[in-house]
């Protein structure tokens, strides 16, 4: 806690050092509001799949070889649970704005695209997203990268147990953006 506030207020110190710096015909006006977010969510892997998939990570217990069996136990588990489908996950978005500057949280480590794609299309034009605010969902990787595996897509697709949809991405930019341009 002590190096979160000691990074926070490093951060701040930034922020309002770029501010003064930064000219703007717009007032300081501090506005937030905050909405939910649907990320899409794609259909469970099927039960005979998820039991063939635990077997071949039997006796892995650390790192994504871990976190994959794991999650194919949870999988299986959850075919005998009965659990429903889910459309969507829903997580918190809050935007606060101070003038022409917008910070946009995200409970996920985005992929840098994200932002950058967000902070391109903003009607501002200093957006700021920060990850890992208001919640901890893990990796938030982008759709091209999918295909392309590794370390973050691993725990990106082992989430939930229903993986992301390969669109998320576009989802999530797209209600921020509207997010930022105060559509419901």
């Amino acid at each position: 806690m002590r190096y979160a506030l000691e990074l926070g207020a490093v951060a701040a110190k930034d922020a309002l050092a770029i501010r003064r710096n930064t000219a703007s015909s717009v007032e300081p006006v501090l506005e937030v509001t905050h909405r939910t977010l649907q990320v899409p969510l794609a259909p469970r892997i099927p039960l005979q799949e998820a039991r063939e998939l635990l077997e071949s990570f039997s006796g892995h217990t650390v790192n994504l070889k871990g976190k994959k069996r794991h999650y194919y136990e949870c999988v299986v588990a959850s075919y005998a649970e009965g659990y429903e489908e889910l459309e969507f996950l829903e997580v918190p978005q809050t935007v606060v704005r101070i003038g022409d500057v917008a910070f946009v949280s995200f409970p996920f480590e985005l992929f840098s695209e994200i932002g950058m794609r967000i902070a391109e299309a903003s009607p501002y034009p200093y957006t700021l997203s920060l990850s890992n605010t208001g919640g901890n969902e893990g990796y938030f990787v982008t759709e091209d990268q999918i295909i392309r595996g590794g370390y973050e897509v691993g725990m990106y697709q082992t989430a939930n147990l229903q993986p992301y949809a390969p669109h998320a991405d576009h989802s999530v930019i797209l209600q921020t953006l509207a997010h930022l341009k105060g559509e419901t």
